[in-house]
């Protein structure tokens, strides 16, 4: 690793420090994951408490890379996520799996304000046993935005459109 990406991990290290996170650390409360690109704490019991990305690993993914796992074309909609002719414009709506963890759950939820999680159904995109289906819509403010940071969480594989089929 360069002294930059070393600089940039210790940063974010104090930073950890002094919002108390690493004091649970520790004591024992907490267990820490490193790699080469990010920083993971996670509680006793194994949930996910904070993961730190170094900012130019996340920039260096946040373009085609995230893009890929949206499998629809974002040039079909207009500024307020709308698609179609102008005297029927709807929003386009898409899905895509979980698994049916707690922080997953709190992942997509802080995300998309539009989000309805559907239990026990497997939708278009196949969601298997321990998946949870996810169901949003693109009529909503910055909904690029949204569907970036959706792709960019490892529990996404893929974000599809749903049809309603």
């Amino acid at each position: 690793m360069h002294r930059s990406g070393i600089a940039g991990f210790i940063l974010m290290a104090v930073l950890v420090a002094a919002s108390g996170v690493a004091a649970g650390a520790a004591a024992g409360g907490m267990n820490c994951d490193f790699d080469s690109n990010k920083l993971s704490l996670r509680r006793a019991d194994g949930a996910l408490a904070v993961t730190l990305v170094h900012a130019a690993t996340l920039s260096a993914t946040t373009g085609s890379t995230l893009e890929s796992k949206i499998r629809f074309d974002f040039n079909r909609l207009n500024a307020d996520g709308l698609q179609g002719p102008p005297d029927g414009l709807r929003a386009l709506h898409y899905e895509y799996c979980i698994p049916d963890r707690p922080e997953a759950i709190q992942a997509v939820v802080s995300i998309d304000p539009t989000l309805e999680i559907q239990r026990g159904s497997p939708g278009r995109v196949g969601c298997g046993q321990g998946e949870l289906l996810c169901l949003g819509h693109t009529h909503q403010p910055g909904h690029r935005g949204v569907l970036q940071q959706l792709a960019a969480l490892a529990v996404i594989a893929e974000i599809h459109e749903n049809f309603f089929e």
